[in-house]
């Protein structure tokens, strides 16, 4: 009880430590902020990643869906399954002949 008044008649002597002491918080918790580990500089680089990170989702869900698509035609179409196979595969109809050029090569 007798430290804690001793406090008060000290506070009311000296107002300015309160003062003192609140401004050295204030400057704490902005010097936080600004350039501690976890402070806003951190949260901006979070963010940016974030977008790219969404962006990247974004085309991942359009490749899939245009694979999923890519996949229906080839299960429902006829025709388009015989084009792939001839293109990615290919494969060739008795009729068909298959033609091999020869790339040229560039003269030194």
């Amino acid at each position: 009880m007798q430290r804690m008044l001793f406090v008060l008649e000290f506070l009311q002597r000296h107002p300015w430590v309160v003062t003192v002491f609140g401004a050295v918080v204030a400057l704490w918790l902005i010097y936080s902020v600004l350039f501690s580990g976890h402070g806003l500089p951190r949260y901006l680089d979070e963010v940016r990643e974030l977008r790219v990170l969404q962006y990247d989702l974004q085309q991942v869900r359009a490749k899939r869906e245009q694979l999923a698509q890519r996949v229906l035609l080839l299960r429902s179409d006829r025709s388009y399954l015989e084009s792939v196979i001839h293109r990615e595969l290919g494969y060739v109809y008795p009729d068909e002949y298959i033609l091999i050029r020869k790339e040229a090569t560039p003269s030194p």
